[in-house]
């Protein structure tokens, strides 16, 4: 639906309003080329006429509504028949029997000779006071708009202007006009805001808009448009388009050393700029820098690029003529802005030299920004242009050409040797500033190494902890610490020093960092912290390497992540888990000790100098020898976030400061003032980060209690492309997103009412609502109460894990056993018991020869043509059947299947187990029960069909050997194998072919099989050869089928 908005004067008449907004909707759908009359109809219910007709609404005649038509009867002569039919429709469709529309037309003389200049004033005034008009449509001549404007405002009726010219914007005149000036000079500078072009040139036709006087008068438009809206024209410049392409080339070369972005006005289609683009490919300019946008006023259905011609061909030189313009054109919806004037958004098309259809590369919008003043807005809406690039892969939009060159068109705006001598100077200040910084930075350093606090890199002895194969110190550390390793070096490293074993937290050194007054004493207040639930900070190293460190004392026992989250069935022998149905049992009375001794520590933290702990998780509480829980990484969180954002470390190993699976151990407010302090400098006050531990706690509480975490972040996930990441950012913020505020505490949970309640008071979003470490601890205190030391406790565990002990190791035994079973099982399906025997054993299988043995190959007939006929799932069904049946027979006889290919089988006896005649008789055995069985088989999802197979086999040498290691196969080859396959596909359906060799040994050793000759066979690659069908053996049941039914091989 296209909109309007109008307003006429303060007398309007809302209670007919919305009748005629129903006549404006209808009208729209038929005669979008009307908007002029239906932007009237919206309005007239306004104007003072109507409330005599309002009042007396309760007679039975209906309203009459006078409307006068100034038309242009050369142009629009249809102008009265087209609207009237409108009335017709909208009275009709919308029921509207109670209003009359009574439309009086006059055409309009002229406005193209003086003499007839202001003849349509008068015509006006007569039918106006001879019929009362309500609204009026006109005048034809825009030299009479303003004449006609002052008989309006007198009048007090709306008048409807189809022109695109007046002195000023008035309220009682809509401008309407589909190829007003003022249109494309509002979408020109809504364009060129985007492209930021604020200095254009204009060259213009004196006959672009019909005549010439029209032309001026547009043309003064689009110059007051572009004034009021900051745009300069460079040059201004008209020309007579009768003149050869030469002159043109002429003012081109004027204007091109005094302009780049050339705005011509040649007339309302694309064809009328053909001679003035010829004159441009002349000049042969940077279409990087000089840029031409071209206007298309008239658009009548789809959008057709001049050089498309109508059988779809292109006319090539057209073509190169508009190569490299950009085309502005209407498109969308069509509004009314504040002063009454139509807008309709343009599109702008950028022609690129080996594209057929111009490109999309920005769209024009309408939106309502109003700048009027305060007394006027209440009755007006305010509609204005803007825009946005949609298509930034054109050449144009790579790299937006400017309009005027940085010095200048003649280098004015630069003054070459004062620039140079200003640069000098900047420069020599910023080095002497750098040296005075550097030299400082070195003093500052000097002092800081003498610190306390500061380790020197030569006394750390690094431990590679993945090797734990360097001493007998190191293997002792192994043994104790291998189950609890995964959280605690997840970011960290160990090492030896003079003080002992300690872990270090390792950051990169981007740039070295100044320590202030506040950092110093900050680190003096953590060494001197001595307290059994506070880990003992050693100090800080600045490597050569570009590597910061924080050392820390070495816990042996690992991190409280470890003994919580983890699996005690991949934890080795843990004393902390005793064995129960679920895999895990963390025991209760260690959950409570180690409760105790985090907010013992906290409470600790919070009443000492420094006052907070700032990153409280369970990765930074250790876990020492003797089983007390002790808090790490207290007081430098404010510092590394500090560096962090001003570039002066990074994070090793990871992206952000606070990875992802830590971070929901961060209080909500926390993590706002940590995005503020992304952006800027916020400072955090004493009673904030208390209050944000104290919710640390209340998470950490929670995953004791229900022994798991409240929410599982992936570290390696990064939200965005990881090329794009702001490491200068503390913590993933697409992240914190999927973050709730607090856990969701299960209904089955079993927790004390009290500590339950403290949970949510840690949580709270007030943060004066949360309780402070005392309180904490009184409440953990009075329900979570501890019978004896954690010594006690410990030795108590031991005595029911040694008695668990024993069912452990039966069923892992039982489990082991299992398994060993089930890999044999299938490493014989790969290979023969032999084989696989000594492979076992770790022994070579090598290739052998063996000089007699029988091959023998099977094929199901037409099997292509039953897939193709068949699902999928039918098929396997199929094989499945057959192939089981088949497998049975198979070892029922001493046979070794070698592979299975499709539907095909290969079998062998003889190899790997050496027999000197049995493999004969074991084949022949085999095919024919394979023969026996498909007799009686139905294809399980086509009852009543049977299957019908081809065999074949060979008896004769053969070698045989291990192929592959990874995947080992055992293989048969040789002559006697070819021929065998032979045999299979040169046979019959339900017939069992062989050679005269395999026919020898069965007639001479095993005369119950018996065998009838087929005669010479065409063996391709081989010849001729006498073959023989095995028809049955006494011994064995035979098949009942007498129908042999011949298919081709499949």
């Amino acid at each position: 639906m296209w909109m309007c908005s109008i307003t006429a004067g303060n007398n309007f008449r809302k209670s007919y309003h919305f009748i005629f907004q129903q006549i404006i909707d209808y009208l729209l759908l038929y005669y979008l080329q009307t908007l002029c009359f239906l932007l009237l109809l919206i309005n007239i219910l306004s104007l003072s006429s109507l409330s005599s007709s309002s009042s007396s609404s309760s007679s039975s005649s209906p309203s009459v509504f006078n409307i006068g038509l100034i038309y242009a009867n050369t142009t629009i002569p249809k102008a009265p028949d087209f609207l009237q039919a409108g009335f017709n429709d909208v009275t009709v469709a919308q029921s509207l029997h109670d209003y009359q529309f009574r439309l009086l037309s006059v055409p309009s003389t002229g406005c193209f000779h003086t003499k007839y200049e202001g003849n349509d004033p008068a015509v006006i005034a007569e039918m106006y006071y001879e019929n009362d008009l309500q609204m009026l449509l006109g005048p034809a001549c825009d030299s009479d708009v303003n004449i006609v404007r002052r008989l309006t405002e007198e009048w007090n009726i709306l008048q409807f202007s189809f022109g695109g010219y007046l002195d000023d914007y008035f309220d009682s005149v809509v401008q309407i006009s589909t190829l007003s000036s003022l249109n494309a000079a509002f979408n020109l500078v809504a364009f060129f805001k985007i492209m930021s072009w604020n200095k254009v040139a204009l060259i213009w036709s004196v006959i672009a808009f019909d005549d010439e006087y029209t032309t001026k008068l547009k043309i003064a438009n689009i110059r007051t448009i572009f004034e009021l809206n900051g745009i300069s024209l460079l040059k201004d410049i008209h020309v007579n388009t009768s003149d050869a392409t030469r002159p043109l080339v002429d003012v081109l070369m004027e204007i091109k050393n005094n302009s780049r972005i050339w705005i011509p006005i040649f007339g309302y289609y694309l064809h009328d700029y053909i001679e003035f683009l010829a004159a441009v490919k002349q000049l042969s300019l940077d279409p990087t820098v000089y840029v031409t946008v071209l206007l298309d006023f008239f658009v009548l259905g789809e959008f057709k690029p001049p050089w498309i011609l109508p059988n779809n061909s292109i006319n090539e030189t057209m073509k190169f003529y508009f190569d490299d313009t950009i085309i502005a054109r209407p498109f969308g919806p069509i509004w009314l802005n504040q002063y009454r004037i139509r807008l309709t958004p343009f599109q702008a098309k950028y022609v690129e030299v080996f594209k057929e259809e111009p490109v999309s590369i920005a769209k024009l919008f309408l939106t309502e920004e109003c700048n009027l003043p305060k007394k006027e807005r209440a009755n007006k809406r305010c509609i204005t242009l803007t825009g946005e690039i949609t298509n930034y892969n054109t050449t144009i939009t790579m790299e937006f050409p400017v309009d005027v060159p940085p010095c200048g068109f003649q280098s004015e705006l630069c003054d070459h040797p004062r620039t140079l001598l200003s640069f000098s100077v900047m420069i020599l200040a910023f080095i002497l500033l750098f040296c005075a910084f550097f030299v400082y930075r070195k003093l500052k350093s000097g002092e800081t190494s003498q610190m306390p606090w500061s380790i020197p890199y030569q006394v750390l002895k690094f431990v590679d902890i993945d090797a734990c194969s360097l001493t007998s110190v190191r293997n002792d550390l192994c043994q104790e610490t291998d189950s609890k390793l995964n959280d605690l070096f997840r970011s960290r490293e160990f090492a030896m020093t003079d003080f002992g074993a300690v872990i270090i937290e390792p950051y990169v050194l981007k740039e070295e960092p100044c320590f202030d007054n506040s950092d110093v004493a900050l680190l003096h207040q953590m060494k001197q912290m001595v307290h059994d639930n506070i880990n003992q900070f050693i100090g800080v190293c600045c490597n050569k390497r570009n590597e910061f460190y924080t050392i820390w004392n070495y816990c042996f026992r690992g991190t409280l992540a470890d003994l919580v989250f983890l699996n005690p069935m991949t934890s080795g022998t843990d004393k902390l888990y005793k064995n129960n149905e679920s895999g895990s049992g963390f025991h209760e009375n260690f959950k409570r000790a180690f409760v105790r001794d985090i907010i013992r520590g906290l409470e600790f933290l919070h009443n000492s100098t420094i006052g907070y702990h700032g990153s409280l998780t369970p990765s930074q509480c250790l876990i020492d020898s003797r089983w007390i829980l002790k808090l790490s990484g207290f007081g430098l969180s404010k510092l590394l976030q500090k560096w962090t954002i001003k570039g002066f470390i990074g994070v090793k190993d990871r992206i952000w400061l606070i990875s992802n699976s830590d971070l929901h151990y961060y209080s909500p407010d926390m993590r706002r003032l940590l995005k503020q302090m992304s952006k800027g400098t916020v400072k955090f006050n004493t009673k904030q980060l208390q209050a944000a531990d104290i919710y640390s706690f209340g998470i950490i509480l929670y995953e004791i209690i229900s022994h798991r975490k409240s929410i599982t972040l992936d570290d390696n996930h990064y939200g965005i492309e990881r090329a794009n990441l702001d490491t200068s950012k503390i913590f993933c913020e697409s992240i914190e997103a999927l973050i709730p505020p607090y856990p969701i505490i299960p209904k089955n949970i079993e927790v004390h009412p009290d500590l339950l309640g403290l949970m949510k008071k840690c949580w709270s979003e007030i943060i004066n609502q949360r309780p402070d470490a005392v309180l904490a601890r009184k409440i953990t205190d009075a329900t979570l109460k501890i019978s004896g030391s954690l010594v006690d406790q410990m030795i108590k565990n031991l005595e029911e894990y040694t008695n668990n002990l024993e069912d452990l190791v039966k069923e892992r035994t039982r489990q082991l056993e299992e398994a060993q079973e089930h890999a044999e099982r299938l490493l014989l399906e790969l290979l023969p018991k032999s084989v696989a025997d000594e492979l076992k054993i770790s022994r070579r299988v090598d290739p052998k020869n063996y000089k007699s043995a029988t091959v023998m190959y099977s094929d199901i007939v037409g099997f292509t043509s039953l897939c193709s006929d068949s699902l999928p799932m039918e098929v396997v069904t199929l094989l499945s059947g057959v192939f089981q049946k088949f497998d049975l027979i198979i070892s029922q006889h001493h046979c070794y299947k070698v592979e299975t290919i499709g539907d095909a089988y290969m079998v062998t006896s003889g190899v790997p187990i050496v027999s000197r005649h049995d493999h004969v008789r074991d084949i022949a055995s085999v095919a024919i029960l394979m023969r026996d069985f498909l007799s009686e088989y139905e294809i399980p999802h086509r009852p009543g069909q049977r299957l019908y197979c081809r065999w074949g086999f060979n008896t004769g040498p053969v070698f045989a050997g291990v192929v592959g290691l990874n995947a080992p196969r055992y293989c048969v080859f040789g002559k006697t194998v070819t021929l065998a396959s032979k045999m299979e596909s040169s046979g019959l359906p339900d017939k069992i072919q062989i050679t005269l060799k395999s026919y020898q040994l069965l007639s001479e050793r095993y005369p119950e099989f018996k065998c009838s000759p087929r005669g010479g066979v065409r063996i391709d690659g081989i010849g001729t050869l006498l073959t023989y069908w095995l028809d049955n053996c006494e011994e064995l049941l035979k098949s009942s089928r007498s129908t042999i039914v011949e298919n081709n091989d499949d």
